[in-house]
């Protein structure tokens, strides 16, 4: 019996998708290095996202206070020094391009859709953010310092400021 060269190309073809799916949803930078401490007055805060086959090939572009930080794919994580006191995070979509590159010509009202997480920081002190894909979009939670210290291990940093 001679094999059928049509369905054999059909399965490789699938599986070069499906690798090249699963591969572009991960973070690829560098292993996770602690960030050196925040100058005087500054908290260092980390974004991070753990791996997970739900929604690996989605990612979003994580800002705070309005600023680009980057963007985080599965297993990625990004350090920020942030001035003592509130701290905003907003998420957008990838599908969103308009304002990936217009952010702070959104209104207030605007904005809103986006923020995902408020919260007060203090200076001198480390905080986690674990950010989450579901069925229903992003979200964003602070963890305790162990939690994070230990989640955080391992992951890659993501694309950052500055990087092209």
């Amino acid at each position: 019996m001679k094999p059928n060269n049509s369905i054999t190309q059909k399965i490789l073809v699938n599986f070069y998708m499906l690798a090249s799916l699963v591969l572009s949803g991960c973070s690829t930078g560098p292993k996770y290095i602690a960030a050196p401490p925040p100058k005087p007055g500054s908290a260092l805060v980390y974004v991070y996202r753990k791996y997970s086959n739900i929604g690996a090939a989605e990612y979003g572009r994580v800002f705070v206070n309005s600023n680009f930080l980057t963007i985080l794919r599965g297993g990625g994580y990004a350090p920020y020094e942030a001035a003592q006191g509130k701290v905003v995070f907003y998420i957008i979509h990838r599908t969103d391009q308009y304002v990936n590159t217009r952010f702070d010509s959104l209104t207030n009202v605007q904005k809103t859709q986006y923020e995902k997480l408020r919260m007060e920081v203090e200076p001198g002190k480390t905080y986690y953010v674990r950010l989450s894909v579901s069925s229903s979009g992003f979200g964003m939670i602070p963890v305790d310092t162990a939690t994070g210290a230990k989640e955080i291990k391992g992951l890659r940093l993501g694309k950052v400021r500055g990087d092209k």
